[in-house]
Order: C-alpha cells, then sequence, then structure tokens
C-alpha cells in the first residue's frame, strides 16, 4: 500500500473514531453505505433493467442485490480498464462511452450516477 493510501485510510479511521466519540449513533452515516444499504433497495424495483452511469470498477448494483431482484445491470464508464476490473457477475454488459456523447438505447427502468462530471471529457462544459 502507497504512504498516500496509507495516510488516507489513517485520516479516515481517525475521522470514524472522532465521529462515534461525539455524535450520536443518528448522526454518524456513512453516505455511501447507506446509498447502499437503504437508498437503492428502497427504489430499485424487481426485474429493472439499470444504466450505472460512472461505476467502473464499483458498481452501484452489487452482485447479491441484482441476483436477488433480477434486476439486468448496464456499466457505462469512460474509462475501459475501470470497467474491466469490475467484479464477476457485476454488471450484465458494459460500454464505455463519453456520456455527453451517448443518446441510449432509450429501455431502461434507472440511471444510477453518483459522480458524474468525473465521467465525461469536457467537465467544463457539461
Amino acid at each position: 500500500m502507497s504512504l498516500l493510501k496509507k495516510f488516507l485510510q489513517w485520516n479516515f479511521d481517525v475521522s470514524m473514531g472522532f465521529d462515534r466519540l461525539v455524535l450520536p449513533e443518528s448522526m454518524r452515516v456513512y453516505g455511501t453505505s447507506d446509498f447502499h444499504k437503504t437508498l437503492l433497495p428502497a427504489f430499485i424495483t424487481k426485474n429493472a433493467k439499470v444504466y450505472d452511469i460512472g461505476g467502473g470498477k464499483n458498481p452501484h448494483i452489487f452482485p447479491e442485490m441484482k441476483k436477488e431482484r433480477k434486476n439486468t445491470s448496464i456499466g457505462l464508464d469512460i474509462d475501459a480498464d475501470e470497467l474491466s476490473q469490475a467484479p464477476k457477475g457485476g454488471y450484465d454488459e458494459t460500454q464505455q462511452v463519453d456520456i455527453t456523447q451517448s443518446t441510449g438505447e432509450g429501455d431502461g427502468d434507472f440511471v444510477i450516477s453518483r459522480a458524474t462530471l468525473e465521467h465525461v471529457k469536457d467537465g467544463k462544459a457539461a
């Protein structure tokens, strides 16, 4: 692990420890975990076709939820290398695409994107 990664992990751990000391549990919700545990299951229906923009190597619909709900997950990312690192079963299909240049198929039930601007070639224009 690089020195930078070690520092970032240490910073995260210290911050979470501080939060545990001073904040009530109701105020210690980690946004990314809550997004996956609470928000997505509340809205993504069974048998849905989900376009996951910019999930790359970390699909937003976890394979367990995808299987349980019989969802189809299409991963779109500007970086083909990122998509190739996704866990087996993470996506049913992948597409390397700049979303500002794509109109899609018009066949999706849901679109998920948590960091859209990092997935375009010209963020300022977007």
